[in-house]
């Protein structure tokens, strides 16, 4: 049988990171998952070819496969392609991933699609270790060290490293446990900015 037909041009629909803490566009330490969506056209040729992520590093680096190529089972289709956290272990700490796709049908031929949209960076560093500044009571009457019944909140002073480019547009919350116990996210989450200093509020009817 004779094809010398290439799979019709595509694009990428969708980049998706999953597991552990998502931040768009970027993958972190907790994550587990990076998935892109591949539009699959209804060409009978393309069932039994196969589809392969590419990936390159910065804006000049040259695209080299990520990961093992999948088999197309079905046309006419939007096919999920799924990359492990194995599969993203040799990339380092900042480099920024730029993804496109490989389609080829059962005969051999094959059509590139253009470089997605969005980029991905690699966040692999946690931020450094550090110690909660003062935490406050307030409302009622304020025993130092005591929370009592007429207690209405509490605030708590969190020092932000500004050196640490990464936990900007980050944010910070609670945790609070008993002596001995296990500790529990309490409030909600606040926006990291530019300041030294982040001030979380909480209610009593937070805790």
């Amino acid at each position: 049988m004779i094809d010398i037909t290439a799979p019709t041009g595509f694009s990428i629909a969708d980049l998706t990171v999953s597991g552990g803490n998502v931040v768009p566009q970027v993958w972190n330490s907790t994550n587990t998952d990076l998935t892109l969506d591949i539009p699959v056209a209804d060409d009978s040729t393309l069932v039994g070819g196969l589809i392969q992520i590419q990936s390159r590093t910065g804006a000049g680096g040259s695209f080299t496969d990520l990961g093992s190529a999948v088999s197309i089972p079905t046309e006419n289709t939007t096919q999920s392609v799924v990359l492990n956290a194995a599969t993203l272990s040799g990339f380092s700490n900042d480099d920024t991933l730029y993804f496109r796709a490989q389609l080829d049908d059962r005969a051999g031929n094959q059509t590139l699609s253009g470089i997605f949209s969005e980029s991905v960076v690699m966040d692999l560093e946690a931020p450094a270790a550090f110690t909660t500044g003062s935490v406050t009571i307030t409302g009622g009457t304020v025993v130092t060290d005591y929370w009592n019944l007429t207690n209405t909140g509490l605030n708590a002073s969190i020092p932000i490293d500004l050196g640490d480019a990464s936990l900007q547009s980050g944010y910070a919350y609670l945790e609070m446990g008993a002596e001995a116990g296990t500790f529990e996210v309490i409030g909600d989450s606040v926006d990291i900015t530019g300041e030294p200093n982040l001030s979380i509020e909480i209610s009593a009817t937070e805790f």
